[in-house]
């Protein structure tokens, strides 16, 4: 199966030896700052899944280094039908925004379209916008589910203590909306765009020590 991705910069490869499983580990412990053991994926599961209809991939720079990662298992929905369950993706800080996170998606597209599966599914953060630009801008999932705290309280260095509500996401690999963000033939919204449509600013925010924090709040408009 070919990578997706054309960047010269890194090469996006199914992961094939223990040595590259242990990388996906160390790398879930530098995206999200882990510290108990317990919270990363353990290489052998991820091993033992990829060996029973699942997937691990790597993406990786000219000097070998793993950038990012992503490794999903093969379910079963409730009507019976086969989907296969994307549980990770993660990208080092340095590579977010380059297309990392969108290429390894489309490989894993490919693969379970190879499967014969129509439909991947994965939970993400409400709260994060680069979740929002990549899953529904991007990749042009849907989503028709929310879960309160899924997993409990976070323990991860990077989200400690904070609920873990998240969004159900539905990509349908066949579907139009997806085929034509794979063949970049649709125009994606952006701020401008939405502006000088007649869209309303409702929450601005401002980037502080690498966060978001909102300024001039108006919950008067009718949004």
């Amino acid at each position: 199966m070919n990578p997706t991705s054309t960047n010269p910069s890194y090469s996006i490869r199914i992961l094939a030896t223990a040595e590259e499983f242990k990388q996906a580990v160390i790398l879930q412990h530098e995206v999200w700052n882990i510290t108990a053991q317990s919270e990363a994926i353990p290489k052998d599961v991820m091993i033992i899944a990829q060996k029973n209809g699942g997937l691990a991939l790597g993406a990786f720079t000219p000097a070998n280094e793993m950038i990012g990662a992503l490794w999903g298992f093969l379910g079963r929905r409730e009507d019976g039908t086969w989907e296969h369950y994307s549980h990770m993706l993660g990208v080092l800080p340095v590579w977010r925004s380059s297309g990392v996170g969108k290429d390894l998606k489309f490989f894993q597209r490919n693969y379970v379209i190879q499967q014969g599966l129509e439909l991947i599914t994965w939970t993400v953060s409400p709260l994060e916008s680069s979740n929002a630009s990549l899953n529904f801008r991007k990749l042009g999932g849907v989503c028709r589910q929310y879960f309160p705290n899924l997993y409990g309280n976070m323990e991860d260095g990077l989200n400690m203590g904070l609920p873990s509500d998240r969004l159900n996401m539905e990509w349908w690999v066949n579907s139009h909306r997806v085929i034509q963000r794979l063949q970049k033939a649709v125009s994606l919204p952006n701020i401008a765009g939405l502006l000088k449509s007649g869209a309303k600013t409702i929450n601005s925010t401002y980037l502080t020590d690498n966060l978001l924090k909102s300024e001039n709040i108006n919950l008067s408009l009718n949004a």
